[in-house]
């Protein structure tokens, strides 16, 4: 048995997710039951894997009883991936009972694959076997490979409508980058799109013989799994429960763009709101909260946020970052000391992350923190307009 190099390449992605898996799975520290959704996810995925290739190098004509487990898995890959998203931003995610039914799918189609398949006799299942591996098999096998790759973007697009509503909530209570940004996630689901897509792909130039073509889709695949596994999953090694906060029955606070509605008068609280965030500038400290907020203001969270929402016509994150964003305009502009840096600035403002410092610094007012500083020092600015 000779592996030439895509079957090493691919026995090295084997390894790599059967180890980050098992790690994951017994991971102690963070958010147990994310670990272990993610664990089982990249798990089922590397024994997919280790099925085909062991199928490839003809390791299971000598052990057919074995072959073909893990037919039914891709069905396992979106669930998976749907419940860690819902780990991930849910408060008191658990796995619930209502929860599971997402695996029945899976179920039906092993049990019954699997009873199809062991009730054969030892020498049929070894001609199946070189049926497969020589892609002599009916086309309806093909449509079920295409109905697993639906089902995973089904449940793709359902966990980008989650992130999509967390952001929605997110906005609304903080007013820290790193409390929002979920992009990681996000990239990851659609990468996993993708390589179902290229996966498809790669059945298709199978069917068409094209072995040129499915030999690069399939050194393709490999290097993406790669990347991922080394590069991209290490956002959610870091800090698995930094996101768990929002109840799964939170609906987004959606901002009111008819002025034509009539809003009660709130002028005395928003004043009040105002006049806080003027005279004692809470918006300093970076992990200011639309709670910690209304705390100091003693008001209630919601009260505060439809101040907000419904009078400013901003979400909470807006309306806090563009008071930071005008002091580090003063600071830039008015401050004795010449040799400030930027770093400094951003600090000083309330930010603790300079990328997005810079990000919506270049939003609010149109230019880099730096350009700013050159353009208007010595001026005084107010190019960030507070409603």
């Amino acid at each position: 048995m000779l592996l030439n190099a895509p079957d090493i390449l691919l026995l090295l992605l084997i390894f790599q997710l059967l180890f980050a898996g098992i790690y994951l799975y017994t991971k102690k520290n963070g958010k147990a039951v994310s670990n272990r959704l993610l664990g089982c996810f990249f798990i089922a995925i590397g024994i997919s894997m280790a099925d085909n290739l062991l199928l490839h190098i003809g390791v299971w004509y000598n052990y057919p009883n074995w072959a073909t487990l893990s037919s039914a898995f891709p069905l396992l890959y979106g669930p998976l991936l749907l419940l860690y998203t819902q780990s991930l931003i849910y408060r008191s995610f658990t796995l619930s009972n209502k929860k599971l039914l997402h695996f029945l799918p899976f179920l039906l189609f092993f049990t019954l694959s699997l009873i199809q398949y062991q009730v054969q006799p030892v020498a049929l299942k070894i001609t199946i076997l070189h049926a497969i591996s020589a892609h002599h098999i009916p086309r309806y096998f093909y449509l079920g490979a295409l109905t697993m790759i639906v089902h995973f973007c089904v449940y793709a697009t359902v966990s980008l409508a989650a992130i999509n509503k967390y952001k929605a909530v997110a906005l609304n209570k903080f007013s820290s980058v790193q409390k929002i940004n979920l992009n990681w996630l996000v990239s990851s689901i659609i990468f996993f799109v993708v390589l179902f897509v290229l996966s498809l792909l790669n059945n298709v130039f199978e069917i068409a013989s094209q072995p040129k073509f499915n030999a690069v889709i399939l050194l393709v695949i490999i290097l993406l799994l790669f990347y991922f596994i080394n590069r991209v999953i290490v956002k959610a090694l870091q800090n698995p429960e930094y996101f768990s906060w929002m109840d799964e029955d939170e609906i987004p606070v959606k901002l009111r763009t008819d002025t034509a509605i009539d809003l009660p008068d709130k002028s005395a609280e928003l004043n009040t709101l105002i006049v806080h965030m003027s005279e004692n500038k809470p918006y300093l400290n970076p992990d200011l909260t639309v709670e910690s907020l209304a705390k100091s203001l003693r008001m209630h969270p919601k009260e505060v946020s439809r101040l907000i929402n419904d009078h400013l016509q901003q979400n909470f994150f807006d309306f806090v970052n563009r008071y930071r964003i005008r002091e580090a305009q003063s600071l830039l502009t008015n401050n004795p000391d010449k040799k400030i840096t930027v770093l400094e600035i951003l600090y000083k403002s309330g930010f603790n992350s300079k990328s997005s410092f810079n990000t919506l610094f270049k939003k609010y007012t149109g230019t880099t923190p730096t350009e700013f500083k050159t353009q208007n020092f010595g001026s005084i600015t107010d190019s960030v307009r507070i409603k």
